[in-house]
C-alpha cells in the first residue's frame, strides 16, 4: 500500500534472492537513509572508513517476513519478523533526532533483549552518508552481554564490580543435580557408566562442572569496561582445570563455590590477552583451580594498565653442596620462619609456592616486581614443613630475579605419562579415529552451562561479529574432547585425569 511494503521470503533456500537484489529491493528506488544504509559498502567510524556491516546482517533467510512503513516515498521504519516463530529479529527506524536506530533482537532464558548500532545519515557526502555514533555503544553491547551470558545467574547483572586489577568476586555456587549431570554429559557427549549409575550410593559428576559452578562471575569479568571495549572480539584461548592434592571426584550434591581475580591484562602484537584465575571449593573446602585466556583482538591497551599476576607458581629445586645451600641463604628475598626448626642443608629438596605481580612499563620490561610465598623442605617420607618466606619488591627491571634463580635451579621432573611417543586415543582393535558429532543447536549447551553467549545462538549477532554462522562453544568442544581422552587414556577412570588443559587453535 501506499504507507506499508511487506515482503515475504520463500521457505526453500534455492529460491531465495541474491543478497544486493533483495538489498536493492528493500532499499526502495528513492533515495533515503535506508536506500544508503542498505546499500553503501562502507560506514565512517570515527576517523576510519569500515566494512558496512548492516549489509551482512540482512541476507535473506528462508521465510522472512520484513515490513517497510512509508511515509509517502519516504521509509520510517524497517522490521524483520522470523517466519516460523513470529520473533521480531530485526528493526530499523530513523527517531525524530534524525538518528538511526538499527535494533537487534535476542531472547534469553527469561526475557527479551537487544543491541542497538546508531547511525547519522548525512546526504551531503554522498559517497559515505551512514557515520556510527561512537557514543554509547561499549556500554550497550555490555549490558547485551550481561542480559545473556550471566542470564538467571546467582550474581547480579552489574558489570561495575569490577573495577580494577584487584577486584575479586566469589560466588556461592550451586548444588549439582542428579538431572543436570544427566542432560550435560548426554548434550557432549560423554557416555561414561560413572556419571550414569550409582557407585557406593554415589553419583559422581565430570570435571566440567566445575567452570559451570564459576562461568556466571567469569563473563561478568569479560563483559566489564575494565576488560574490554569490544565484546565480538573476544577468542578464548584456552582453559585449564588443576584438581588440588588430594582432592576427590565431583559428585551429585556437591555445593560448589568459587573465588575469581583477574590474573593478567596484557598488550601483544595480535590484541589484549585477559587471563582469569579461579579457586574452587567444595563445602568451603578448596579442591580446584581453573585457568582461562582469552584474547580481544586489535583492542590494545595503555602499556600503563597492563600487569600480569602468576599465581600457585610451584618450582621445586635441590641444594646438591654447601656452595648452594650458601648461595640460597644469601639471597636478601629468602627469609626463614622465625620459629622454624629445620634449616637447609646440603642434599635438601626445598619447594617453592609463590604469587607474582607485574605491572608493565613496555612490553618487555616492568616497572614493578613483586613477589611473595613460602617455602618448603620436602622429606623422603612425603612430609613437607614451612621453613621460610619469599619477600621480594623491586622497581623498574627487565626480570624477576626470584623467578630466574628458579628456574636455572629447577629440579627436572618427567612430565611425559605415556612417554615421547604420547598415548594411542583408539585401541589397536580400531583404527578410525574417535570422533563426535556437535549437535544441530548450541541452545542447549547454553542453558546447561549457563553461557548464553549470543554469537554461539543468535544468526544476526554471529553476522554482526562477522562469522559464517552462530559457532560451537569452545567449552563445548573442551567436554566433548576430554571426554574422548577420559574414555581412551584413563580408561574411563574419571579419577585420574587430575589436570585438563584444552587450546583452542580455531572455530
Amino acid at each position: 500500500t501506499d504507507s506499508v511494503r511487506t515482503y515475504q521470503l520463500p521457505v526453500e533456500s534455492y529460491q531465495l534472492p541474491e543478497l544486493s537484489e533483495w538489498l536493492s529491493i528493500l532499499a526502495g528506488p528513492t533515495n533515503s537513509w535506508l536506500r544508503a544504509l542498505l546499500t553503501m559498502p562502507v560506514i565512517v567510524k570515527g576517523s576510519s572508513y569500515i566494512d558496512n556491516y548492516v549489509r551482512r546482517v540482512f541476507c535473506p533467510r528462508p521465510g522472512q517476513v520484513v515490513t517497510i512503513l512509508m511515509d509517502g516515498c519516504q521509509p520510517q521504519s524497517l522490521e524483520v519478523v522470523e517466519a516460523d516463530s513470529g520473533f521480531l529479529a530485526l528493526k530499523i527506524e530513523r527517531n525524530v533526532d534524525g538518528i538511526i536506530d538499527f535494533n537487534v533482537y535476542h531472547q534469553t532464558v527469561s526475557s527479551v533483549t537487544s543491541l542497538c548500532y546508531s547511525f547519522v545519515y548525512q546526504p551531503q557526502q554522498p559517497l559515505t552518508p551512514i557515520h556510527f555514533v561512537v557514543e554509547g555503544h561499549v556500554d550497550r553491547m555490555c549490558q547485551l552481554y550481561l542480559d545473556t551470558w550471566i542470564d538467571n545467574a546467582d550474581v547480579p547483572a552489574d558489570s561495575t564490580n569490577v573495577l580494577n586489577a584487584n577486584s575479586r568476586l566469589t560466588s556461592d555456587g550451586f548444588v549439582i543435580t542428579k538431572e543436570h549431570v544427566r542432560a550435560l554429559c548426554q548434550n557432549v557427549r560423554n557416555h561414561s557408566k560413572h556419571y550414569l549409575l550409582p557407585t557406593d550410593g554415589e553419583l559422581f559428576a565430570p570435571m566440567e562442572f566445575l567452570i559451570v559452578s564459576t562461568l556466571p562471575n567469569m563473563l561478568l569479568t569479560l563483559s566489564s569496561s575494565f576488560v574490554t571495549s569490544d565484546l565480538f572480539k573476544i577468542l578464548h584461548l584456552y582453559n585449564k582445570f588443576q584438581l588440588v592434592d588430594g582432592a576427590t571426584m565431583l559428585k551429585v550434591g556437591d555445593r560448589v563455590s568459587s573465588d575469581l581475580v583477574i590474573s593478567g591484562l596484557v598488550s601483544t602484537p595480535l590484541g589484549r590477552r585477559a587471563t582469569l584465575f579461579i579457586n574452587l571449593y567444595r563445602h568451603a573446602e578448596k579442591i580446584a583451580t581453573i585457568e582461562g585466556g582469552f584474547l580481544y583482538r586489535g583492542d590494545f591497551l595503555d602499556i600503563d594498565k597492563t600487569f600480569e599476576h602468576a599465581l600457585d607458581q610451584r618450582y621445586t629445586i635441590q641444594l646438591a653442596t654447601a656452595i648452594d645451600v650458601t648461595a640460597l641463604e644469601a639471597k636478601r628475598w629468602f627469609v626463614y620462619c622465625e620459629d622454624a626448626s629445620a634449616r637447609v642443608s646440603p642434599g635438601s629438596v626445598v619447594e617453592f609456592q609463590l604469587d607474582s605481580y607485574y605491572r608493565f612499563k613496555s612490553e618487555s620490561v616492568y616497572s614493578s616486581v613483586s613477589t611473595n610465598g613460602r617455602v618448603f623442605a620436602k622429606f623422603a617420607s612425603g612430609q613437607s614443613v614451612h621453613i621460610a618466606n619469599v619477600c621480594f619488591e623491586c622497581g623498574i627491571s627487565a626480570k624477576d630475579p626470584v623467578i630466574e634463580y628458579l628456574r636455572r635451579h629447577e629440579t627436572a621432573t618427567d612430565s611425559l605419562l605415556f612417554g615421547h611417543d604420547g598415548h594411542p586415543l583408539t585401541p589397536l582393535n580400531e583404527p578410525q579415529w574417535p570422533y563426535t558429532t556437535v549437535p544441530d543447536s548450541n541452545q542447549e549447551y547454553a542453558r546447561l552451562s549457563s553461557d548464553g553467549n549470543p554469537i554461539h545462538i543468535n544468526t544476526y549477532i554471529a553476522d554482526l561479529a562477522g562469522l559464517p554462522r552462530p559457532i560451537t562453544h569452545g567449552l563445548w568442544t573442551s567436554a566433548a574432547t576430554r571426554a574422548v581422552v577420559e574414555r581412551y587414556a584413563a580408561n574411563d577412570e574419571p579419577e585420574r585425569i587430575r589436570m585438563y588443559q584444552a587450546n583452542f587453535v580455531g572455530m
